[in-house]
């Protein structure tokens, strides 16, 4: 029976005997409506969850979110060249879908982490919009997740990485991290677009860097303040005209690389 046809005194009657629904108190439709489906999902397996998935009830807003039952993260799975800037108590569960966009991301993640439970491939995302839209603390949890299934995630925010990579040239440990850049099981890169960089980083570390992990099918999840494509790509060429063939093919592999999914909704998480 869909939640439309029940009766408004069949749900409050369920949601007044969940423990965790009942001391809640509102006249608002929607939010009887989520009230009711987290009541029923306690009884009754709800059809859209996998079978290792619960809901999580938000209360501000009100809101449902999805967490998988049992897992425990490793946070040693979790590195980084220099500062790791990433939010360590991030959880998916946590990420409030109150939005299309947001539910079609967090959706993205499920299937993202699900693949890579059953050893399978997964294209990754590229995450854009404007600040406080949770980009940051949606990665953060997408490192915590594939800890649980011993994935080493690689988190860099983008300037940390360009001036590491800058002085690697003086301590000569610039090959060895390409390699790691290149070979981790899952690379982050946060903010990508939010400085300028320089000609060794761009071109002879991100590029390639790009274009390995294209062909060997590694994770790879990027996050732009820049919503159009268009607008990173002039980010990266540093306004000389002169890179915009280089840049264009390497944006064209990000694309390959991974989906772009666009945050438009505002939430400090």
């Amino acid at each position: 029976m869909e939640i439309n046809e029940v009766s408004l005194k069949e749900k409050m009657e369920l949601i007044s005997k969940n423990k965790d629904t009942k001391k809640i108190k509102t006249h608002n439709q929607f939010e009887i409506n989520i009230l009711y489906k987290y009541a029923l999902s306690k009884i009754k397996k709800d059809t859209f969850l996998q079978s290792n998935q619960e809901y999580v009830l938000n209360l501000d807003p009100l809101s449902l979110s999805i967490r998988r039952i049992g897992a425990e993260q490793d946070s040693t799975k979790i590195t980084s060249f220099g500062p790791l800037s990433y939010y360590k108590e991030a959880r998916l569960d946590n990420f409030l879908a109150n939005s299309l966009e947001r539910q079609l991301l967090l959706s993205k993640a499920l299937e993202i982490i699900e693949n890579v439970k059953n050893s399978s491939y997964s294209r990754g995302l590229l995450i854009s919009g404007d600040i406080r839209t949770g980009k940051t603390y949606f990665l953060s949890a997408i490192a915590n997740e594939l800890s649980k299934y011993e994935k080493e995630t690689l988190f860099m925010y983008s300037s940390d990485l360009n001036r590491i990579i800058n002085g690697s040239l003086f301590d000569k440990t610039l090959e060895d991290k390409v390699e790691k850049l290149k070979n981790v099981d899952c690379l982050v890169i946060d903010d990508l677009g939010n400085c300028v960089y320089s000609l060794l980083f761009r071109d002879e570390v991100l590029n390639p860097v790009i274009n390995y992990r294209l062909v060997n099918k590694k994770l790879t999840f990027i996050s732009s303040n820049f919503a159009q494509i268009s607008d990173l790509s002039n980010r990266l060429i540093n306004d000389d005209p002169n890179y915009k063939v280089i840049v264009g093919r390497m944006m064209a592999k990000v694309l390959e690389l991974c989906e772009p999914i666009i945050l438009n909704t505002k939430y400090k998480q």
